[in-house]
């Protein structure tokens, strides 16, 4: 009688069944760059979070506005502009002249600026937000040497304000509307307040009449010469 021999569980096992094998990680793996390379070997974990991290930048940049299509930019100032601690004088109205024609070659430059480097309309918004803050600070550094100035007409607001009054007066007085309002810009410094009152409380008569000529002698000249020094004293 022939014996018969049960094969192995191990034999039964195809070649195409067999387990696959552990990858050298130092010989596939040279396509990764020196930089993801830990302890001189290939660092998987490394490269796969570099790489995850380029494609959640990418998606991004594929998420974020860009620039308007025509290229055209909001340059108002935005409504919902905090100017934090800048508190601008109270009456102070802050523009900026973007329909100004002699500004116009400047924004005009600004839009070109944006939409060259595509920049969406939201970035538009906050530089105009700076240049909008910028001449709230310029305001603010105004208003205080104004009021520096201003103290030094008197020791208490009424008295300083009775003193602007009446020059202000004064020039309504004796001045077209026009050049009484050109010379208000002097009213900005104590110097130019007490200039204007020295002009306006001077006592002057009429202006002399501008004087003639020195007569030349003309003793001694005869002729042409006489004519031409006759001449000049006309």
């Amino acid at each position: 009688m022939t014996e018969t021999t049960t094969p192995s569980p191990e034999s039964q096992v195809s070649a195409g069944d067999a387990p696959a094998a552990q990858p050298d990680s130092g010989s596939d793996l040279l396509w990764i760059g020196q930089d993801f390379h830990t302890d001189g070997r290939p660092d998987v974990g490394r490269f796969r979070e570099h790489y995850e991290g380029l494609l959640a930048e990418d998606a991004r940049r594929r998420e974020a506005p860009t620039a308007p299509a025509d290229g055209k930019y909001d340059l108002s100032i935005p409504a919902d502009l905090d100017f934090g601690e800048l508190k601008p004088p109270e009456g102070t109205k802050i523009e900026l002249l973007t329909d100004d024609p002699n500004f116009a070659p400047v924004f005009g430059e600004l839009q070109a600026f944006l939409h060259q480097n595509n920049l969406p309309q939201q970035t538009a918004s906050g530089l105009i937000g700076l240049l909008a803050k910028y001449q709230a600070a310029q305001s603010i550094a105004a208003d205080k040497i104004y009021s520096a100035e201003i103290e030094k007409l008197g020791p208490t607001p009424g008295a300083r304000n009775a003193r602007l009054q009446s020059v202000r007066h004064g020039l309504a007085n004796r001045l077209p509307e026009a050049q009484a309002n050109a010379l208000l810009a002097a009213t900005q410094s104590a110097a130019g307040v007490q200039a204007l009152e020295a002009l306006l409380n001077r006592n002057t008569g009429p202006m002399a009449a501008a004087p003639s000529p020195q007569k030349q002698a003309l003793n001694g000249l005869s002729g042409s010469e006489l004519l031409r020094a006759a001449r000049a004293t006309m």
